[in-house]
């Protein structure tokens, strides 16, 4: 196996990996707002929609950057990915750890 097929497939399954990542947050997006529509029948408080809006925004994003690495090639499919990973740290850290 040469230099270039492993290199092809590390980029293959980074794809996989990030476009994964993307689809995670859009299921995200649809949990939280299940869970608002719940907690709105039942009168208890709900996820909000600041935090609906910032996680359905980084989704929007993220699919966005994953729709353009999934046509691209080389460098500029690299950032895209690399962009989808820094909008999922940042969506999980601002609406979750913080």
């Amino acid at each position: 196996m040469d230099t270039g097929s492993r290199g092809g497939a590390f980029r293959r399954a980074l794809r996989g990996c990030t476009g994964a990542i993307a689809g995670g947050l859009l299921v995200l997006v649809l949990a939280l707002v299940g869970a608002q529509l719940y907690a709105a029948q039942h009168a208890t408080p709900g996820p909000g929609a600041a935090m609906i809006g910032g996680n359905a925004a980084a989704a929007v994003l993220a699919v966005a950057c994953q729709w353009f690495a999934d046509r691209s090639r080389g460098s500029r499919a690299a950032a895209a990915q690399l962009a989808v990973l820094a909008i999922a740290a940042a969506a999980l850290w601002f609406s979750w750890w913080r």
